[in-house]
């Protein structure tokens, strides 16, 4: 083994957002990083058929940006020749809640616009760039090679349509929504994975629309929120060749139309209406897409007694979120980034591979925990919802409302709110603000 490696070889499975940032945070343990996904991954910003998402608004928040900038030196910059482009918070994306704009002032964070496939067209150029690194299209893992509790490998299938084994010290799971991971286990005699779910009845619908300005005008972008008993929300960013990407999204009986009459109609009904004068005005350059959400799930691998070792899931296969927070591709982010800081904890103290075990697994639960407990109730709000609320329910629900009013005359807790929204800070910090600025009179 080359010296400074733990191992000969990492095995990604899954080539989306997770797999990038898992093969970012982690070749530099190994001689050789394989990343096999199902599809075939374009070389050029173009869609891919397994990520059904892929057409509605993909934008990362700041923490996962901070986290492709670090493992990538050159992702903003890439990113930016390419037609990514640059929104500060509060002044050029806007947010509508609670039956109003939030105040228009600078939060002080700013992030990237631009479509999905571009998105994984510069992380998975970037990720394939790291020493020893390659993507291997249309080769869909179909089993966990497990010997002694441990996994030894993963069974692909190879271009003739031939099965192979494939050597692993470490496999990380970064599939998706559309893992496998709980039939294998089950197939190797591993117990059900404890796992919280809540039927939300979620549908987006999006389409793209020329995006014209006025010289001189700055890139805008507008997040207008449904409120009980209304789902009805809409989101409108600016991405690369001068489109503008527009998903409408409701929940159980108001699922917005997948034609123009209806999404023009279900567009009226949001709280203010920019964006239905903005689809009036611009002219559609794309089919609709729609995708569903029925359930959003945290799955907790660690309950799993022996789990099996050198097996690490990330990203959606240990939590489904709605996909209209962002934290899906961050949380993948903040995973691959646990997993790192991990192996170099192990290491300093002696260890290897062998010994990450289910402090792995707990770290990335907690990762998971961190952005689940903020955008969970707001789902769960919505009486429709399938699932035991948690007993704490009634008291974020009422925190949140607080938060809201007060970030009308106090622009520090504004801008601290949406920190914590994009993982910079803990969901702790809101209450130790409140706690130290009580309200006067």
């Amino acid at each position: 083994m080359a010296e400074g490696k733990l191992g000969k070889r990492l095995v990604v499975i899954g080539g989306g957002v997770g797999g990038c940032y898992a093969a970012g945070a982690l070749s530099d343990f190994f001689e050789e990083t394989l990343v096999f996904d199902r599809d075939r991954l374009p070389d050029s910003p173009t869609a891919r058929a397994g990520a059904s998402q892929g057409p509605h608004i993909h934008g990362l928040l700041r923490r996962p940006f901070d986290i492709a900038c670090e493992l990538f030196p050159d992702f903003e910059s890439d990113l930016r020749a390419g037609g990514g482009i640059k929104l500060t918070y509060g002044t050029q994306a806007r947010f509508h809640d609670s039956g109003q704009w939030q105040p228009k002032r600078d939060l002080g964070i700013s992030i990237y616009s631009q479509s999905r496939p571009l998105l994984e067209h510069y992380l998975r150029r970037a990720a394939s760039r790291c020493a020893g690194t390659a993507f291997h299209s249309s080769t869909p893992v179909s089993d966990y090679v497990i010997e002694r509790g441990e996994v030894s490998g993963v069974l692909i299938t190879n271009d003739n349509g031939e099965s192979d084994i494939v050597d692993a010290d470490l496999v990380v799971e970064a599939s998706g929504r559309g893992s496998n991971i709980l039939s294998l286990l089950k197939s190797h005699g591993y117990g059900e994975v404890e796992t919280v779910e809540f039927g939300v009845g979620i549908g987006y619908t999006s389409a793209f629309f020329s995006r014209t300005q006025k010289e001189g005008e700055e890139p805008y972008a507008f997040v207008i929120r449904g409120n009980v008993p209304n789902s009805c929300s809409g989101v409108m960013f600016p991405i690369e060749g001068d489109r503008w990407v527009i998903s409408l999204s409701g929940r159980f009986d108001e699922i917005p139309p997948a034609e123009d009459e209806g999404f023009f109609t279900f567009a009226r009904k949001l709280e203010d209406p920019v964006l239905f004068e903005t689809i009036s005005r611009e002219r559609r350059v794309s089919d609709y897409s729609r995708f569903m959400i029925p359930r959003i799930y945290f799955r907790r691998y660690e309950s799993v007694s022996d789990f099996p070792k050198r097996l690490l899931p990330i990203g959606d296969t240990v939590t489904g979120f709605n996909p209209v927070y962002g934290q899906g591709m961050a949380v993948a982010a903040q995973h691959a980034m646990a997993i790192r800081h991990l192996i170099l904890e192990t290491v300093a103290n002696g260890g290897g591979l062998a010994d990450l075990g289910s402090r792995a697994l707990a770290r990335i639960s907690e990762e998971s925990a961190t952005a689940w407990n903020m955008s969970a109730p707001i789902d769960l709000v919505y009486p429709q919802t399938t699932g035991e609320r948690p007993p704490d329910l009634v008291e974020k629900t009422e925190f949140s409302k607080y938060i809201r009013r007060r970030i009308e005359t106090e622009p520090e807790l504004h801008a601290l709110q949406f920190r914590v929204m994009n993982l910079l800070e803990p969901g702790s910090a809101l209450k130790q603000w409140v706690e130290k600025n009580p309200e006067m009179g």
